[in-house]
C-alpha cells in the first residue's frame, strides 16, 4: 500500500519525537540514579542549626497530626532536641491557631493578622518569609501543613544539612503524592505521575540546572532565602530554586527515603486539573531552560491525538495502527523512567495503573488548555485556580 507524502512525515515527526525523547529520558534516569546514590551519614558529633518553618491557613484538620509527627522525629536524635518549630497562621478562619499553640511540641506561632491588614495581603509567600525571619538558624525547613512523616525524617535532615557547602543554598527533599491508605486507582496513578516530576526535578538538580522542587520539603539557608513575591502568588519552591540557582547559588537533593513526607493526593479529576492550573500559572516566570522543558512534555502528550487525529482524517487502518505504535513506544519509554522513582518512593506499581497513566498524561495538556479557555467551568473547574479562598493566579 502507498504511504502519502503526509503519513511521511508525521511518521518523521514521530519517529524522531519518541527517539529525542528516550534520549531525555534515559539522561533524566542517570540523574536520578546519581540523585539517590547513598551516601554514609557522618559519624563526627553534628549540631542541629535548622528550623522548621509551617506555614497553615485553615489547617486544623491536617496541622495536629504533623505537629504529632514532629514530637516523634524531632526526640529520635540528641541533636535535634533544640529544633524549633515555627507555625504560621496565614489568616485561617478555623480553630488551626489554637490547636498549634495548645500542642505538646509547643510551636511558636506567628499570626499574619498581626503583619498584614487584610487576607488578600497575605499568602503563603508572605508566610514563609515570616516564619523564615521568626528563626536564628542557619537552615529553615519549610513544610506543607498537610504532609505526613516518619520517625528518621528529622535524623536525615540533621545528616544531611551538616554536609552542605558554604555555596549550597537549598536542598530539595522527596515528597510522596499518596499517603499510603488511598487505593483507588485514581490516587495512584496520580501518585505514580507526580513521582516521574520528582525524578525529573532530582536529575534536573544533579545536572546544575535546577527546576522544580515541593516546598512541603525544603530547605533553604535563611540569608540567602529570595522574596518571590513579584513573581506571582504561587511558585514558593520552583521560583525559589531558580531564583538562587540563577543568582549563583548551589541546590541539593535529599536522597535520603527516610526523608521524604507523605500526603494525599486530590481527590477527584476537578481538584487534580485546579492543581495543574496552580503549576502551569508559575511557568511564565520560569528559567529558559525549564519552560523548554514544559514545552517538550506538553509536546509529547499532544502528539497522540494528533496521530489519532490525522488516522481518523485519513480513515486509514495504517494510521490507526502508527498510531497505536507511537502511543506504545511513548508509554514504554514512560514507563521506564518512572518505574524506578516509584520503586524508591514505595509505591504500588500494578499494570493497571501504569496503563491508566498511558492514558491520563496524553489528558493533561488538553483539559489544561480547556480549564484555561474557561470551557471546564459548568464542569466545575474555574479558570483561575484557587487555594485556600484565594485566587492562585496575578
Amino acid at each position: 500500500m502507498a504511504i502519502d507524502a503526509v503519513t511521511l512525515t508525521v511518521c518523521g515527526v514521530s519517529g524522531l519525537t519518541l527517539a529525542l525523547h528516550a534520549w531525555t529520558l534515559r539522561r533524566w534516569a542517570r540523574g536520578w540514579k546519581q540523585a539517590v546514590a547513598a551516601s554514609a551519614p557522618t559519624k563526627e558529633p553534628i549540631q542541629a542549626d535548622f528550623g522548621v518553618v509551617v506555614p497553615c491557613r485553615n489547617e486544623e484538620d491536617s496541622l495536629p497530626h504533623l505537629l504529632d509527627d514532629l514530637v516523634v522525629a524531632l526526640a529520635a536524635h540528641p541533636a535535634l532536641s533544640h529544633v524549633r518549630v515555627v507555625v504560621v497562621d496565614d489568616w485561617s478562619e478555623d480553630q488551626t491557631a489554637s490547636l498549634a499553640r495548645n500542642h505538646t511540641l509547643n510551636p511558636q506561632v506567628v499570626s499574619m493578622q498581626d503583619r498584614t491588614s487584610a487576607p488578600d495581603q497575605g499568602g503563603k509567600k508572605a508566610a514563609l518569609l515570616a516564619g523564615v525571619d521568626a528563626l536564628n538558624t542557619t537552615w529553615a525547613v519549610t513544610l506543607d501543613a498537610d504532609v505526613r512523616l516518619n520517625s528518621e525524617w528529622g535524623e536525615a535532615w540533621l545528616h544531611s544539612l551538616a554536609s552542605q557547602a558554604e555555596r549550597c543554598a537549598a536542598v530539595a527533599g522527596p515528597v510522596r503524592l499518596w499517603d499510603g491508605h488511598d487505593h483507588r486507582v485514581f490516587s495512584q496513578v496520580l501518585a505514580l505521575d507526580y513521582a516521574a516530576q520528582m525524578g525529573w526535578s532530582a536529575a534536573q538538580i544533579v545536572h546544575g540546572r535546577p527546576a522544580s522542587a515541593s516546598g512541603a520539603n525544603l530547605a533553604v539557608r535563611r540569608n540567602a532565602y529570595p522574596d518571590t513575591r513579584h513573581l506571582g502568588p504561587s511558585g514558593d519552591d520552583a521560583l525559589v530554586l531558580q531564583t538562587l540557582s540563577n543568582n549563583g547559588w548551589r541546590v541539593k537533593w535529599l536522597g535520603d527515603p527516610h526523608a521524604t513526607v507523605s500526603t494525599a493526593a486530590p481527590k477527584d479529576w476537578r481538584q487534580s486539573a485546579q492543581q495543574q492550573l496552580r503549576w502551569a500559572g508559575k511557568a511564565g516566570h520560569y528559567l529558559p531552560h525549564v519552560k523548554r522543558t514544559a514545552l517538550w512534555v506538553a509536546w509529547t502528550s499532544i502528539c497522540p491525538w494528533i496521530w489519532l487525529g490525522y488516522g481518523l482524517f485519513a480513515n486509514s487502518e495504517w494510521n490507526a495502527l502508527m498510531s497505536a505504535g507511537f502511543w506504545l513506544g511513548l508509554t514504554a519509554t514512560n514507563v521506564a523512567f518512572v518505574a524506578p522513582v516509584a520503586g524508591w518512593f514505595s509505591l504500588p506499581r500494578r499494570p493497571t495503573l501504569w496503563l491508566g497513566l498511558a492514558c491520563m498524561q496524553p489528558l493533561q495538556a488538553p483539559l489544561l488548555a480547556l480549564a484555561r479557555l474557561g470551557l471546564l467551568r459548568p464542569l466545575g473547574v474555574a479558570p483561575k485556580p484557587t487555594w485556600k479562598g484565594r485566587t492562585c493566579t496575578p
